[in-house]
C-alpha cells in the first residue's frame, strides 16, 4: 500500500519534489491529495498488482496528440485496454531507464479520487501533464521508485529534535492547567541523544556541545498509540538537513546541522504546538512542567 505519514522514511523525505529529466519527457514526484472527476488504472509490475487514479481532464489532454477524446465516456470500449496500457508508456519508460520491471497490460475506469494524500508520479512533455497518484501497491515498488530519483543537494527539509514524549489520557488533556507536571518517555538521562522527527520519528541523533551529530541508530516501526491517550512530542527545537544527506542517513552517519533551539519546550501533537513548559528533574524519571496551554482546548 501507499505510505501514509505514519510509515514516511528519510528516503521518502530525502525524494519529496525530486525530479528526473527521461529522452523527451520529465517526471517530477511529489506527495499530496487528489481530487475531481477521474479515473483508476490497474496494472501489474514483476506480478505485484498496482493502481493508479488519474484526473480525467488531464488523461484527455494527455491523449489529445493521438486521439482527441471530450471525455472517458467518449472512447470506444474496444479501445479501454490499449488506452490504459499507452498510458503507462512513460512511466515504463522510466522504469526501463532505471532497471526496473515494466508495468504490463492495463484496465481503465472511472473511480473516486483517493481518500488520503498519497504518491504523486507527474509525467510532463512540453505543456502536457500526466499526474498518476499511487493509489494501492507494493511499498517495496514506490521506494525502488523514489531511490531511482536524485536527490537535489540544494534542498534542505526542516526536521523537529525532541527529547520524547509524554502520553496524555484524552479524558484529562482539557482539565491540565499551567504548573501541572506531565511525565517524560523516551528521553536519554543523559541528554545527549535526541530524537528526529518528521512526519513520524525518523531515528535518534547524538549531539554534542560543538553542535556536531551523529546518527545514533534508526526508528524501529512506529507503534500505535492508544486512542484513549494523546501523544505529545516534546520538541527543544528544529534542524535543517539536506536531502543528500538524508538518502544517506544511517547509524554512524556524521552529519551537519543547522539547528534553532526553542526558548521552551514545545508538545506537539500532528505538527501542532498544544503546550509549553520546562524539563523537570523527578527522583523516578524526567518531567515536563506545563507553563502554557493551548486555548481552546478539546479532547483532540
Amino acid at each position: 500500500m501507499t505510505p501514509h505519514a505514519d510509515t514516511w522514511t528519510t528516503l521518502h523525505l530525502s525524494r519529496l519534489d525530486a525530479c528526473f529529466v527521461g529522452d523527451g519527457y520529465a517526471l517530477a514526484c511529489g506527495y499530496q491529495a487528489a481530487g475531481g472527476k477521474g479515473l483508476r488504472l490497474d496494472t501489474e509490475t514483476d506480478g505485484t498488482p498496482l493502481s493508479f487514479w488519474i484526473p480525467e481532464v488531464e488523461w484527455c489532454a494527455w491523449l489529445a496528440p493521438q486521439l482527441a477524446l471530450p471525455s472517458f465516456a467518449a472512447a470506444p470500449v474496444e479501445y479501454h485496454e490499449v488506452l490504459a496500457t499507452h498510458t503507462l508508456a512513460r512511466l515504463n519508460d522510466f522504469l526501463s531507464a532505471n532497471g526496473l520491471p515494466a508495468c504490463g497490460a492495463a484496465r481503465i475506469s472511472p473511480a473516486a479520487p483517493p481518500a488520503e494524500p498519497c504518491w504523486r508520479l507527474l509525467f510532463s512533455e512540453g505543456a502536457r501533464c500526466l499526474p498518476l497518484y499511487v493509489m494501492s501497491g507494493s511499498i517495496r515498488w514506490v521506494d525502488a521508485v523514489l531511490a531511482a530519483l536524485p536527490s537535489d543537494s540544494q534542498q534542505t527539509r526542516i526536521l523537529a529534535l525532541s527529547l520524547g514524549w509524554v502520553l496524555v489520557p484524552r479524558a484529562e488533556w482539557t482539565t491540565l492547567t499551567a504548573g501541572d507536571a506531565l511525565l517524560l518517555e523516551g528521553a536519554d538521562d543523559a541528554l545527549s541523544l535526541f530524537w528526529l522527527n518528521g512526519p513520524q520519528n525518523l531515528g535518534r541523533l547524538r549531539l554534542d556541545e560543538t553542535g556536531n551529530a551523529e546518527v545514533a541508530y534508526l526508528a524501529s516501526a512506529a507503534v500505535a498509540t492508544p486512542p484513549h491517550l494523546i501523544r505529545l512530542d516534546a520538541e527543544i527545537g528544529t534542524a535543517a538537513i539536506s536531502c543528500t544527506t538524508l538518502a544517506d542517513f544511517r547509524p554512524g552517519l556524521n552529519l551537519p546541522l543547522t539547528c534553532i533551539r526553542h526558548p521552551e519546550i514545545r508538545l506537539t501533537h500532528r505538527g501542532k504546538t498544544l503546550a509549553l513548559g520546562q524539563l523537570l528533574q523527578l527522583d523516578d524519571g524526567l518531567a515536563i512542567r506545563l507553563s502554557a496551554i493551548a486555548m481552546p482546548r478539546s479532547k483532540t
